[in-house]
Formats: C-alpha cells, sequence, structure tokens
C-alpha cells in the first residue's frame, strides 16, 4: 500500500493547543492520545484548522516543508493526506458527539463541523 512505513511514536494531537513556546522553542505538551501510529495522522491533525483557509496551500506547504527537513515524508504519503484530513476530523467528530452533554456550545457548533466533515469525506470519494 501507499504508506508502508509510514507508522511511529506519534502524538495523535498535536495543534496549537497542545505547544508551548518558550525562547524561540516549541515544545509539545498533552500525551494522553500518543501511541504508535500513521505520521501522516500527526500532519493531518496539524493542518486540518487550516484546510478551509484561502491560505491552504500555503499553510501546507509550509508545514510539509519544515516536516521533511527533520524526517523525509515519501510521495506515496503525501497522497493519501486528503485521507487523513477526513481521519481527523472523524475522530474529532466522534470525540465531540461524545462530550455533546458536557460542552454547551456544542449544539451549535457541531452540525457545521460535520457538514464539513462531511465535505472532507466527499472529496476523498470523488
Amino acid at each position: 500500500d501507499g504508506i508502508d512505513g509510514a507508522r511511529a511514536l506519534i502524538h495523535a494531537d498535536l495543534h496549537f493547543g497542545n505547544v508551548v513556546f518558550s525562547a524561540n522553542r516549541a515544545a509539545p505538551i498533552d500525551f494522553d492520545d500518543a501511541g504508535f501510529g500513521y505520521l501522516m495522522y500527526d500532519v493531518a491533525t496539524s493542518l486540518i484548522p487550516y484546510v478551509e483557509s484561502p491560505r491552504w496551500p500555503e499553510l501546507r506547504d509550509s508545514l510539509l516543508t519544515g516536516y521533511a527537513d527533520v524526517r523525509p515524508l515519501p510521495e506515496q504519503q503525501l497522497a493519501v493526506l486528503p485521507e487523513f484530513l477526513a481521519a481527523r476530523n472523524l475522530t474529532m467528530a466522534v470525540w465531540l458527539t461524545l462530550r455533546q452533554p458536557l460542552i454547551h456550545r456544542l449544539p451549535r457548533d457541531l452540525g457545521p463541523f460535520l457538514a464539513r466533515t462531511a465535505g472532507l469525506c466527499r472529496q476523498i470519494a470523488d
């Protein structure tokens, strides 16, 4: 398959809310989701907040370029980024749905989030 050798220890929730910046350095925190998984899942988790941004191509390419400076990603892995973006949003859809009674804004926000997630799934199905 296109993602052979693409698994390693990952953070699995690497977004700006889980990064502390100090003295011009970034340090990840909150490793409760960490485990053995697909590298592209970590990449997708970091990118998913920006997928609808008008600057999406620039932001995606900047993150991938920086990532490749540390660990190159083969083209066959980059090719499955859309699937991992959808997988991240599907994971979050389940997480949010289960927490709906605990977070007061979710009834308002969940519908549009699920619609965006469905859109990502449709893009990879086409």
